[in-house]
């Protein structure tokens, strides 16, 4: 147990670092060591590198309805229209002037949204800032958030759809906790999103709203009051609390979904904090009577009032509720081999090829997100939406995946020639990887060449390549610099235009 002193040195370390700038992450690699760059200067292209933030005028790009979505504080959300590639996203209209005291906070948000990328996490497309507004362009969730969809059903869902809806829940939080070490600290009911108007059971849950986030180290504390009073943890409410704080927030989300009531009520906040800080819940609804002894044993566990005693999003996930309640999440899906033959094509081409198919299947519509999530799910079985070297590994044991194999192994032993922290593959990856030469319309290349040419000037400049793929403008080599537009224009090192930049991904899908 660590001293009062203690606590309050992490407390400082890790509420400090709510608020900068997250590192980038890194590039998954290639096998031939002539294909990709020289390390001095160059930063690996992930998806956070690829989105992009503007000064100009974002109806250039994207024409904004007049309805609003949804409305806070600080600003709305309207839903727009790409005019590039027709596709649809939610837009978050931050006023300046309202939020002047919170531009730290909106930038923290920003900075998180962008580290991830999760099936079953809202994505960040793109930003654009003038003169008196924030634009956060963002996948839209058409089908509404959890609470409107389960009063409009008219009370809880059976078993089956809530372990549905459960599953996703603690999929995107152990995505936050074990791969990105971010605690949202706001989870609940309205804050996750259907990604369309479908049945639960044909749909994909999303979780949004990083207003609250921080990072946080293993073993850390946290001090803010952060949250919503009737999903917090009484250790929140203290002001001592570390991560396992929201998984008492996916307590009581699941107590919720069975009982469609809160575990803590009371007529204002004040009271649902009493009832809370005292930690004490009741089955005895008339709700309760047919839920199954599985469903209440889970929630016992994640609503348990000591942190240290609290099950993980991992520990939940591998509960005997969800085989009994929907035994089909846990079953096996089958892995195309024309999966990993594009993934071992993919490790093979070189950075600069690799960071455009990725900014490519940025542009897919969300239905090819989706049924991209679906193939992906079939290795992914931990559902962290992020392959290790150890998840391709264990993927080798397995007498089902024999056909593949042979591929798998190519792909691990790339992995295994990379550094250390360089040796995985993420969502963004693999959508860039199974992307095929028919997806792409001319709307997709334009709007993934704005991704490069930063300066909005029309070509892709020496200055645009320092600031996607170097640490920084300062550090970057001309022969990092020469050798990724040599790479595009097959030979210059002239800046490249629109033309060069689209032969150059014709020629990155079809080899």
């Amino acid at each position: 147990m660590l001293s009062l002193t203690e606590q309050l040195k992490v407390v400082h370390r890790s509420e400090s670092s709510s608020f900068i700038s997250f590192p980038c992450a890194v590039d998954f690699g290639c096998v031939e060591q002539s294909q990709h760059l020289p390390c001095t200067g160059y930063k690996p292209v992930r998806i956070n590198n690829l989105i992009l933030h503007s000064t100009g005028n974002i109806n250039k790009f994207y024409g904004l309805q007049a309805d609003k979505l949804g409305e806070g504080g600080f600003g709305f959300v309207v839903e727009a229209k790409s005019l590039s590639t027709g596709n649809r996203y939610a837009v978050k209209k931050v006023s300046k002037a309202k939020a002047k005291q919170k531009r730290l906070e909106i930038r923290s948000e920003i900075d998180i949204m962008k580290l991830t990328d999760h099936p079953n996490v809202v994505k960040l497309h793109e930003t654009f800032e003038d003169r008196s507004q924030m634009y956060l362009v963002m996948e839209l969730c058409a089908g509404g958030d959890l609470d409107k969809h389960m009063k409009g059903q008219g009370g809880p869902y059976s078993e089956h759809q809530a372990a549905i809806l459960m599953d996703q829940v603690l999929k995107a939080v152990s995505y936050l906790h074990d791969c990105k070490s971010i605690c949202h600290r706001d989870l609940k009911l309205q804050n996750f999103l259907f990604s369309r108007k479908a049945p639960v059971e044909n749909n994909v849950l999303k979780l949004a709203d990083f207003g609250l986030a921080c990072s946080f180290e293993p073993g850390g504390v946290l001090a803010t009051k952060a949250g919503t009073v009737s999903y917090c943890s009484p250790q929140v409410l203290g002001g001592v609390y570390d991560n396992s704080a929201d998984l008492w927030s996916c307590g009581v989300i699941m107590y919720m979904l069975l009982a469609a009531q809160p575990p803590f009520p009371g007529k204002n906040d004040a009271e649902v904090a009493q009832r809370v800080r005292k930690g004490n819940y009741v089955f005895n609804d008339v709700a309760w009577s047919t839920v199954s002894e599985e469903a209440k044993n889970l929630v016992r566990k994640l609503l348990k009032y000591q942190p240290f005693d609290r099950a993980t999003a991992v520990q939940a996930r591998s509960h005997a509720w969800f085989q009994y309640a929907a035994p089909f999440l846990r079953h096996a899906i089958p892995v195309q081999p024309s999966v990993v033959s594009d993934l071992l094509r993919f490790s093979r081409k070189t950075t600069f090829q690799r960071a455009a198919l990725r900014a490519l299947a940025m542009q897919l519509s969300q239905e090819a997100v989706d049924r991209c999530s679906q193939d992906f799910a079939a290795l992914d079985y931990k559902g962290m939406s992020f392959l290790s070297l150890q998840d391709l590994e264990e993927l080798l044991e397995m007498p089902d995946l024999e056909p593949v194999h042979h591929e798998l192994r190519q792909v691990v032993g790339i992995l295994y020639s990379r550094p250390a922290d360089d040796n995985s593959i993420s969502f963004n990856d693999f959508m860039g990887a199974t992307l095929q030469q028919d997806q792409c319309q001319v709307g997709m290349l334009r709007a993934a060449f704005r991704i490069f040419d930063q300066d909005a000037d029309g070509c892709i400049s020496a200055q645009d390549i320092k600031q996607v793929f170097c640490k920084s403008s300062h550090d970057a080599s001309a022969e990092v610099v020469s050798a990724i537009l040599a790479e595009a224009s097959m030979g210059s090192s002239e800046p490249l235009r629109y033309q060069d930049f689209s032969e150059f991904v014709s020629r990155s899908l079809s080899t």
